[in-house]
């Protein structure tokens, strides 16, 4: 990190992964962690995941990164379509997180944003949104790392 030049770090600790809790150092996020409904991961053996049956309630890590990602893609998307001189009035981004296992290696990731913009057309929302995949931060991390698909509603 020395090369970066940091505005911001966010901290938060988990305890016991799926089956405990995530609290940030501010304490305004403090969540129960659950494996999602029905999917359990237990390691069988090294870098192998099955799943098992579980219905507790609670958040998630998929559900978590969702969370992350539409908030950073949103702000992204408000600031490509402020310079463009769109109005954002009652636009959204929903995140979808997938985590499963690939039949050629251990794990794949998958991340869909839906993308709407009311003011605009499908067609300058997907390109607006094109546009910011470029300049925020998260999307940037995970090219080449995971499936991005670009969605509108």
């Amino acid at each position: 990190m020395a090369d970066l030049d940091i505005k911001y770090i966010g901290v938060a600790t988990a305890d016991d992964g799926r089956d405990g809790r995530v609290v940030s150092d501010d304490g305004v996020l403090d969540l129960t962690v659950t494996p999602p409904p029905g999917v359990l991961y237990k390691v069988e053996q090294m870098r192998s995941v099955v799943p098992e049956a579980t219905n507790e309630p609670g958040t998630n890590p998929e559900q978590l990164l969702a969370a992350g990602y539409c908030t950073s893609f949103h702000g992204a998307l408000g600031a490509i379509a402020k310079q463009a001189g769109v109005d954002m009035t009652d636009s959204k981004v929903t995140a979808k997180v997938a985590v499963g296992k690939l039949p050629d290696r251990n794990m794949g990731f998958y991340l869909e944003l839906c993308v709407s913009v009311p003011k605009v057309d499908d067609e300058t929302a997907l390109e607006l949104a094109e546009y910011a995949q470029q300049i925020d931060p998260y999307l940037i991390a995970m090219k080449g790392n995971a499936d991005i698909r670009l969605t509108t509603a």
